[in-house]
């Protein structure tokens, strides 16, 4: 029975799923950067007052922090958690008019760019 039972956790552990990480994660503060999206990729941004750019498609854009300024051509998802941060978008991805927005925290705004 003993061995029954040791059998069947190590089976549980070998199928459990693999944590997700983000593509590209960028933990700073007060710097720019620039990055280009392959469709499928999450960036995670974590920090305050950083300014980066995004061209291309993302499966999703989160940021964490406060006083981000982010600017992405496309996303099917952008997730922000923190305070007065500001994400411009061009379109949402692959063929939608706007991505899905969850926010959490005060004074964060999303908008698409004209």
């Amino acid at each position: 029975m003993q061995r029954l039972l040791l059998g069947l956790a190590l089976v549980a552990v070998a199928v459990a799923p693999a944590v997700a990480e983000p593509t590209w994660k960028l933990d700073a503060s007060e710097t720019t950067y620039s990055y280009v999206c392959g469709g499928d990729d999450w960036i995670a941004i974590n920090g305050s007052g950083n300014t980066v750019s995004v061209t291309g498609e993302c499966a999703m854009l989160e940021i964490t922090g406060s006083d981000n300024r982010i600017a992405i051509e496309a996303a099917a998802t952008i997730r922000i958690s923190g305070d007065n941060n500001d994400v411009r978008y061009a379109r949402g991805a692959k063929g939608k008019k706007r991505p899905v927005i969850k926010k959490k925290g005060a004074a964060n705004t999303v908008r698409k760019d004209d």
